[in-house]
């Protein structure tokens, strides 16, 4: 199992959305309601930004360009170490790396990771 880069770092905040079960809510005419819970729904995801005040160099953004190559996108899990709780995740990209240059040899941008369930 691979690891997420340790460098570079995320900037805060770090956004994280929370699981939601999926629950299937009936109407009745009377006005109550009966609620069925159907699973999991949407797992735990976290969006990490690099390079707002700090920007990235080549280097360290091809670190996670080239970490995403490696897991074949979005096909492979791999751990992630949350940086302030130091609590090891089992997660997958929930989409690529999104980067832009904003100056010489200097990048920002950021990347979804959504945690999975194996």
């Amino acid at each position: 199992m691979a690891d997420f880069p340790s460098s570079p770092l995320p900037e805060y905040p770090i956004e994280e959305l929370f699981a939601e079960p999926d629950v299937l809510i009936s109407q009745h005419r009377d006005g109550s309601e009966q609620r069925r819970y159907k699973g999991a729904g949407k797992l735990e995801e976290f969006i990490l930004r690099f390079g707002q005040s700090l920007p990235l160099t080549n280097t360290e953004r091809m670190a996670i360009v080239n970490h995403y190559i490696a897991q074949h996108g979005r096909a492979t899990s791999f751990n992630w170490a949350h940086p302030e709780r130091g609590t090891v995740y089992l997660v997958r990209y929930n989409d690529r790396p999104n980067f832009q240059l904003v100056g010489y040899n200097c990048y920002s941008g950021s990347i979804s990771l959504k945690v999975v369930n194996e």
